[in-house]
């Protein structure tokens, strides 16, 4: 327990030290976009749960993007978890809306440590594609340290995370996230919680950086 709990720190720290790889004359770009979501989530079988969720994304301030998503995670064991899904998009472009489409893959490990605090790893694979876009595929390493506040059903998340696009065999992006999660409503049949956070998307291959505030709202049943 102890060996892996320093293997992940050690892997964290390696995603944190990502630099951009771009002639520092350029100058450095700021992007905003806000993703506001829901998600509904449900135990359709011992260990397997559904999950469906809608989402908004803006660019600057205008809505431009709409997204579904519908996942499945089954859970053969208490720190491992599978997950497959499969999302839809409709994009607002200049010349009219965009369909694009992206199935995944992920497989997750988690491990508590201390009290409060666990630590979960994630790989995760994607295969965008649409109508009027390239394929992209990518490999996304993802590591984060989640803490629950004691005696306060809020748990609070930071996390570093990798973008590794497949064909050109190259990281091109970083993506540090903190996120807090508050469970206002708790019962034996269903739950809910608000989300609050805050991405920074840190590209490697172009001088450019994405601030992505988040709102969101979950339920369990």
């Amino acid at each position: 327990m102890e060996t892996a709990k320093y293997a992940w720190i050690a892997g964290l720290l390696i995603l944190l030290s990502g630099s951009r790889a771009q002639a520092q004359s350029e100058p450095l770009e700021q992007e905003l976009q806000i993703r506001v979501g829901a998600g509904v989530k449900t135990e359709v079988i011992e260990d397997v749960d559904v999950y469906l969720k809608p989402e908004m994304r803006t660019d600057g301030l205008s809505p431009n993007r709409y997204l579904m998503e519908l996942a499945v995670r089954y859970k053969p064991i208490k720190y491992f978890s599978m997950r497959g899904e499969f999302r839809s998009d409709l994009e607002d472009e200049s010349y009219g809306l965009v369909h694009g489409y992206r199935p995944a893959a992920s497989v997750s490990g988690h491990l508590p440590f201390l009290d409060d605090f666990k630590a979960e790893v994630r790989a995760l694979y994607t295969h965008a594609f649409g109508p009027y876009e390239d394929i992209r595929r990518t490999l996304r390493y993802r590591g984060g340290v989640e803490y629950n506040v004691p005696k306060v059903k809020l748990d609070i998340g930071i996390s570093a995370e990798a973008f590794h696009r497949v064909p050109e065999g190259e990281f091109n992006r970083m993506r540090y996230a903190i996120e807090g999660k508050y469970k206002f409503y708790n019962t034996k049949r269903f739950d809910q919680w608000i989300s609050l956070g805050y991405m920074l998307d840190y590209l490697l291959t172009r001088p450019l950086n994405r601030h992505i505030p988040t709102i969101g709202y979950s339920a369990e049943f």
